[in-house]
């Protein structure tokens, strides 16, 4: 395996250090704001908080395959945390309406399991997978708690009146969008880096870069692989603007005005940030 540029790692090196401090200090500010969930949370509070753990839980993930060699599937796996900032916008778009998208939200598992549940009354008629799906289906009461109609949403922002795409949700109008286009314009995120993380995902062919053989040696799996790009900036990025992105949408959302940390930690961490033209 060829080895990349030395200047590029030393790079990549400090970009990594800067942006788990700034995981470091965004985290610290969520956990210092002491927000509780009460018996009667909304549905929102609790999706938006699940998110941002997960949203979190990825950047680790992805912090961890950089520093293990694996930045190609770190730029995959970074996609999902574009991901986390898509589904917040999306669910808070209109405050008006914030209750009913967290409701489907939540709801679209019953809708899920509803399609599973009638691929295996069709497909394992007599088998022990139908009889535990029966049983959950019994108990979760799924019959009669969904009557969709010919195939189920693919996605549960499509139980929307409206056929909600990925790019509808990304050019729609949003509350916030003058305020975090200064530091983050989700489109242009959007545009190139969800993108690009969707080939290596898909497994299209320019995700196959990083994986040709070397035509020295006998071919095995995995190995003697020829470095053409280096895919470790991308997903610091995602990392950055992601989380920046959605804890924005989600203090949003929760009604708390406690953002100029954020921005002030991303304006600040864009200046720390090696560029690619500054590698000599």
């Amino acid at each position: 395996m060829k080895q990349n540029d030395s200047v590029i790692n030393q790079a990549n090196a400090r970009n990594i250090v800067t942006v788990k401090e700034y995981m470091s200090s965004w985290k610290s500010c969520f956990d210092s704001k002491g927000i509780r969930l009460t018996p009667r949370v909304r549905s929102f509070d609790l999706i938006a908080l699940s998110i941002l753990n997960k949203a979190y839980r990825l950047s680790e993930a992805c912090i961890f395959l950089i520093e293990e060699g694996f930045s190609d599937e770190a730029f995959g796996l970074s996609r999902s945390i574009i991901e986390c900032a898509i589904n917040l916008r999306y669910l808070t778009l209109n405050l008006d309406e914030i209750d009913s998208r967290a409701n489907n939200f939540l709801q679209f598992i019953h809708a899920d399991r509803k399609h599973l549940l009638k691929l295996i009354r069709e497909e394992y008629p007599v088998d022990e997978r139908n009889d535990a799906m029966e049983a959950i289906a019994k108990a979760d009461k799924l019959d009669e708690r969904w009557k969709t109609k010919g195939h189920p949403p693919n996605d549960w922002k499509e139980i929307e009146i409206e056929n909600w795409t990925c790019w509808k949700i990304i050019t729609a109008v949003h509350p916030l969008d003058t305020q975090l286009n200064i530091y983050c314009s989700i489109r242009k995120l959007f545009a190139t880096f969800y993108r690009l993380a969707s080939a290596r995902i898909h497994c299209s062919v320019s995700s196959l870069d990083n994986y040709s053989s070397d035509t020295h040696f006998s071919f095995k799996i995995g190995e003697q692989r020829i470095i053409c790009l280096d895919h470790t900036r991308e997903p610091l990025i995602a990392i950055l603007e992601g989380l920046y992105l959605s804890a924005r949408y989600a203090l949003y959302g929760l009604k708390l005005d406690q953002t100029e940390s954020f921005d002030k930690q991303i304006e600040d961490i864009d200046k720390k940030l090696v560029k690619p033209c500054e590698r000599k």
